[in-house]
């Protein structure tokens, strides 16, 4: 009887102390949490401070938990087999998407074109060739800012032709941007909905910690400005505009601002919006905020819980047997036919160079002996590939479970998964005829079915979609090449309907 109680009290112990070494883990967290800006650095001392806590943020989130094989090769090795599907197996698997048609569509894309163009020259140029060749003169600038840390470059607008106040957020150009988009921690914000001077509603969620900051900055230095343009124009809205970072952050501006009765008018267009705020916050806010995705782009989907649940799918996959198998394969095949090739060569007539093409040969076999079937190379060495597989395993972080700390485990990731970041607003889907890659392995989806505008449901975008075009999909060239070619080919369907229903 002392035995088992003993042992059980060892057990307990250690328990115990697992336990508390990872509710010590998860305190740290919080306590890092509430240490991240929840606004913009006012003197540079605060500035480097902040910035050395999204770098000790980052390195945690990247370095701390990604092994470094998994980081460098995995994610292109992965991303290289599934070809340009990006997320059109989503489309492919019955989801609740609308397709959107019809004259109406056509004439908002060739707007929200318009508005990108004029987001890609503000990016692009410096201001004042931005204002000549977006047709704005030094008048018509409300004002500008200088880019910093949380603090990222826009400029105010005042466009007469078509009643509007249009604000341009820059994404991440610079260095101090890229800080501000790495500042990726959850933090808590709340959204109230007035209307007619009265509170409606009031959205509880979470967001980006950087964007939030940077969108409060911004709405800080603007509301005197756009007070004062809104008093002498009460008929003007207010059009908030970006791209990436920007658009992100222009999504979040938009929250704040239309918490005031006289920015009720406030409206969002994000290009390629970062996953920026929870599901509720999000969903709060499709009358007033539009996110328009660009085929594989890989952005919308990029969060602190998302790329966590990337890490897991790499560690479980078997990528590094599948790589080392090919790396073989490519080994042994390149080797013979070098001898072959060798061989056959009618001038090799000295004895030297026999000797060495006999010395190729030797090798040859002897790599055939140890290798007896090439088309099986992945599986000859399985022992060997899956031991360097369990150990890159075992060096990433893989939560432990059991009888003491499975409460705890799932106490945390429910705590986690709730705050899973989701782009704003209504989302629209561009999807267009991607080039076919020859080297992808995968299995190709067409995208002639799915050519064309598409509303698509949130859930979506809870996931990472490895395509070999998610990062070229993402920058703005690309989004203006898409709706140009939407445009060409829903102008074109029109005209032929037209055309037949001249000809019956």
């Amino acid at each position: 009887m002392c035995l088992p109680a003993s042992a059980k009290d060892t057990a307990e112990e250690e328990g115990g102390e697992e336990g508390g070494d990872r509710r010590k883990e998860v305190a740290a967290m919080e306590r890092g949490r509430r240490r991240m800006p929840d606004r913009a650095p006012e003197t540079r001392m605060e500035a480097v401070a902040m910035s050395a806590l999204t770098v000790r943020f980052v390195w945690a989130e990247t370095m701390g938990k990604w092994p470094l094989a998994d980081l460098l090769i995995g994610v292109r090795y992965l991303s290289g087999r599934q070809g340009n599907s990006g997320i059109l197996p989503c489309l492919n698997t019955g989801v609740n998407f609308i397709e959107l048609k019809g004259p109406e569509v056509i004439a908002e894309l060739a707007h929200q074109l318009k508005l990108l163009t004029l987001c890609t020259l503000f990016t692009a140029k410096k201001f004042p060739k931005f204002l000549k060749s977006a047709g704005y003169s030094q008048q018509q600038v409300l004002q500008k800012s200088k880019p910093g840390f949380l603090r990222p470059y826009f400029t105010i607008l005042h466009d007469e032709s078509n009643k509007c106040i249009v604000v341009l957020i820059r994404g991440a150009r610079s260095f101090k941007d890229r800080l501000t988009a790495a500042t990726a921690a959850v933090v808590p914000f709340h959204h109230l909905v007035i209307q007619e001077g009265n509170l409606c509603n009031l959205v509880l969620g979470h967001a980006h910690c950087g964007m939030l900051a940077a969108a409060r900055w911004i709405a800080k230095s603007v509301t005197p400005c756009l007070l004062r343009v809104i008093s002498q124009n009460p008929d003007y809205h207010i059009k908030i505009i970006g791209h990436s970072l920007g658009g992100g952050i222009a999504a979040i501006l938009s929250y704040i601002l239309r918490e005031r009765e006289e920015f009720s008018s406030s409206s969002c267009i994000a290009f390629s919006s970062a996953a920026c705020m929870t599901w509720d916050l999000a969903d709060s806010s499709k009358c007033f905020v539009t996110s328009i995705v660009n085929n594989s782009d890989v952005v919308p989907t990029l969060s602190t819980v998302s790329v966590d649940n990337l890490r897991s799918e790499i560690a479980k996959s078997s990528w590094l047997k599948k790589f080392w198998g090919q790396f073989r394969i490519t080994r042994l095949l390149s080797e013979f036919c070098c001898s072959t090739f060798g061989s056959c060569i009618p001038f090799i007539s000295t004895k030297e160079e026999k000797a060495v093409m006999k010395h190729e040969q030797n090798g040859v076999q002897t790599a055939v002996q140890n290798d007896s079937c090439v088309c099986c190379t992945s599986c000859i060495n399985s022992w060997h590939c899956t031991k360097v597989y369990d150990t890159h395993h075992i060096g990433s972080t893989v939560p432990r479970y059991n009888k003491e700390t499975s409460i705890d485990e799932t106490s945390l990731s429910d705590s986690s998964a709730s705050y899973q970041l989701y782009p704003p607003g209504r989302i629209i889907h561009m999807v267009t005829k991607q080039e076919q890659d020859t080297n992808s392995t995968s299995d190709s989806i067409t995208t002639d079915e799915f050519f064309g505008i598409y509303e698509t449901p949130r859930c979506m975008y809870g996931k990472v979609f490895l395509s070999q075009n998610m990062i070229h999909d993402h920058y703005m060239p690309a989004y203006v090449k898409t709706m140009e070619q939407l445009i060409n080919r829903s102008q074109k369907m029109m005209v032929d309907v037209v055309s037949a229903d001249i000809i019956v």
